[in-house]
């Protein structure tokens, strides 16, 4: 792909320097590489490079081609590790930290919305509506996602009237050979996962609430249900629940994993407890690409879940909390290859550790089996039917109360990848001492005196050891 300039690296790298504002100026290329063609939010891969700035620092630099606005809702995207994406299997290293920098070609009269990265200290050209795009390059804050393996990314979007008449010939042998059969294809991307498999598509009698009735406590409501746009309303896959208050911070990056999902067949469905910090705000930026979300008090999280449960018709359900996130894209497709199971679930990764931290297998005992991680869990519809929806006498540990119900009498299908990234900043973390109580009460419904007396050492231990840690850092 990059051929051209295998024996012209001094001319690649003089077109790139004069790209206005570049953020560095670029010293040597040491690797070159196809992108991964990964087709999501309006844009197509051209090229990677490996770089070494004159601070001798390296960097790695994607060249991408932007035609649609979508390129401005998925900082996620731009910010985690293409290797790890489509190598789920390989093995995930904390090592040094990266440096990024993407570069968005676009063509010259691009239009996007006037605050489209969502930080506020972007500064952008003021328009009441719309401006063209300009030469803009700006940082990804490093706390957007912990789990990045980039300490550094900078993102621009370039115009192609400011690049180079060298990098354009280059660009435009690029387009000439793979954009018309690349952009056909990401215009069929939608409609490509075919949903073959009657097991993997809802039953048309299956019950489900179209909007919830109308109270007066309610905040704000929107999505496609509302405004009668709602695609998914016929056969389609996978919903996704996300339950979220007061997180203004960190429910973007959810929202994004979820919408840039390759395929159409999806619904996601957002429940707001009555946010007072900006959440809701945040929320209608995205409510075109939601299949229904409310902003009003509830009852807590398990209220929360059931809440959503009566709104999702789809076959397969997923329970993804504000300001967790999935790390692939590939989510239908990957519930399309194990129709037969009725329970699906991997890995999630969290600072440094996995949950669970190894491979769970369902001849194990009830209580090493209750710790799947609900946000890499794929669970059908049908399931919630027959064991009931989640407990609401528990506020942190219905997940764990749920599986100790269900996995006695269901088995589940292990993938031995990474599907999720969870952030302790959920309401377990939050409340230590409710969520050990409860995990006691639910281990002394469900397990034998001798086994709960010995999850009881465990867990009080655990306590104690978190303790005297969150004490004395």
């Amino acid at each position: 792909m990059i051929s051209l300039y295998q024996n012209s690296y001094k001319s690649l790298i003089c077109s790139l320097n004069q790209i206005p504002s570049i953020p560095i100026q670029i010293k040597n290329i040491l690797e070159q590489s196809k992108h991964e063609d990964t087709l999501l939010s309006d844009w197509i891969g051209c090229f990677s490079l490996k770089v070494l700035d004159f601070s001798d620092q390296i960097w790695f630099l994607d060249v991408r081609y932007a035609f649609g606005s979508a390129v401005f809702q998925q900082h996620l995207i731009d910010f985690l590790d293409f290797n790890l994406i489509h190598n789920p299997d390989s093995y995930y290293s904390s090592t040094k930290k990266k440096q990024k920098l993407i570069l968005y070609i676009c063509a010259d009269d691009l239009e996007f919305p006037n605050s489209y990265t969502g930080f506020k200290f972007t500064k952008l050209p003021y328009s009441k509506e719309k401006i063209r795009t300009t030469n803009i390059w700006h940082p990804i804050p490093e706390h957007y996602l912990p789990d990045s393996n980039y300490q550094k990314v900078y993102r621009g979007l370039v115009p192609k009237k400011f690049i180079s008449s060298d990098l354009i010939k280059f660009l435009n042998s690029f387009l000439d050979t793979n954009f018309s059969s690349k952009s056909k294809k990401f215009a069929t991307t939608q409609n490509s996962l075919k949903i073959s498999e009657a097991s993997n598509i809802s039953n048309d009698n299956d019950a489900f609430q179209y909007t919830l009735p109308r109270n007066t406590y309610r905040k704000a409501e929107g999505g496609r249900r509302l405004l009668l746009n709602d695609s998914n309303l016929t056969k389609t896959n996978l919903t996704v629940i996300t339950v979220v208050f007061n997180n203004i911070a960190f429910i973007e990056q959810t929202i994004q994993s979820v919408i840039n999902q390759q395929g159409n067949g999806l619904e996601y469905i957002l429940i707001d407890g009555g946010s007072t910090d900006g959440t809701v705000e945040l929320i209608q930026k995205y409510s075109e690409h939601l299949t229904y979300w409310i902003s009003e008090p509830d009852h807590g999280i398990s209220n929360a879940f059931n809440k959503a449960l009566l709104l999702s018709k789809n076959c397969w359900l997923n329970f993804m909390n504000s300001g967790d996130y999935f790390i692939r894209f590939d989510l239908l497709s990957l519930l399309e290859k194990h129709p037969d199971q009725n329970i699906l679930t991997g890995f999630c990764r969290s600072d440094g550790f996995s949950l669970p931290s190894k491979i769970l297998a369902n001849q194990l005992g009830i209580a090493s089996k209750a710790k799947l991680s609900h946000q890499a869990s794929f669970i059908k519809k049908k399931i919630f039917a027959t064991y009931g929806f989640f407990d609401e006498s528990y506020n942190s540990r219905m997940d764990y109360h749920f599986w100790m119900r269900v996995l006695p009498h269901e088995k589940f299908y292990f993938i031995k990848q990474y599907i999720a990234y969870y952030q302790k900043i959920g309401e377990s973390n939050k409340n230590l001492v409710r969520m050990y109580k409860e995990e006691l009460l639910i281990n002394s419904e469900f397990l034998p005196t001798f086994y709960f007396l010995r999850r009881l050492f465990i867990i009080v231990g655990s306590f104690l050891y978190k303790l005297l840690i969150s004490r004395y850092r």
